[in-house]
């Protein structure tokens, strides 16, 4: 890193001390429900991806080959898998609009 870039590191450090302060004393409930619903779709699309996994090892690999199967379970696995995702979709617009409106 030559100086030139280290002195602007320097100087950015500060102002982004006040930017957050500024952000934290005026939207302050506003900023900690953005980290809320980044956390809840961070989780929602982590358990979405781990939830098709077990939707392939559990639901479908036991229909294959059976003369008559049942299709119930699945469904309702392919419900809850659309819920999680649906959780996660509205989290992820509601951080980004109040966002919107912190900047």
């Amino acid at each position: 890193m030559t100086t030139n870039k280290r002195e602007k590191m320097k100087n950015l450090m500060p102002l982004m001390g006040r930017v957050m302060g500024v952000m934290l004393q005026e939207y302050r409930g506003q900023f900690c429900l953005v980290v809320a619903l980044i956390l809840i779709a961070a989780f929602a699309t982590l358990r979405g991806t781990m939830f098709m996994r077990d939707l392939v090892d559990q639901y479908i690999k036991p229909l294959i080959g059976q003369p008559a199967p049942d299709f119930i379970p699945l469904a309702q696995a392919l419900l809850r898998l659309a819920l999680v995702y649906l959780v996660g979709l509205l989290s992820s617009y509601g951080y980004n609009l109040l966002m919107a409106v912190i900047s």
